[in-house]
């Protein structure tokens, strides 16, 4: 399983549980300080199955032609993190969404 722009591990640490530290995890950001606090998260959470990966070059490498699954979800809006972060939702934008919905 590959969560690409997997950013701190939110939708990582949403179906790890169920695949009960079996398989394995590719988590895939290309922002260093995501990937560090989704190696803490998964850690904190017990998920031991899970890799993650900075280097899209190197990952792709490592799991070409051997990937079952993969949680693409992009382009990052950012909106998940509006309950940590309330001021998100005076900065998204209708304009920003079309923008978004455009790529």
């Amino acid at each position: 399983m590959v969560d690409y722009c997997g950013g701190s591990g939110g939708k990582t640490l949403g179906f790890a549980p169920f695949m009960h530290n079996s398989g394995q995890i590719y988590l895939h950001d290309i922002r260093k300080g995501v990937l560090l606090q989704a190696k803490q998260r998964l850690r904190r959470a017990g998920v031991q199955n899970a890799q993650v990966h900075g280097d899209k070059v190197k990952l792709r490498k490592l799991l070409k032609g051997r990937v079952d699954w993969m949680l693409l979800d992009v382009p990052c809006t950012g909106s998940g993190v509006m309950r940590r972060n309330p001021d998100m939702k005076w900065k998204f934008t209708v304009e920003k969404m079309n923008e978004l919905l455009k790529v």
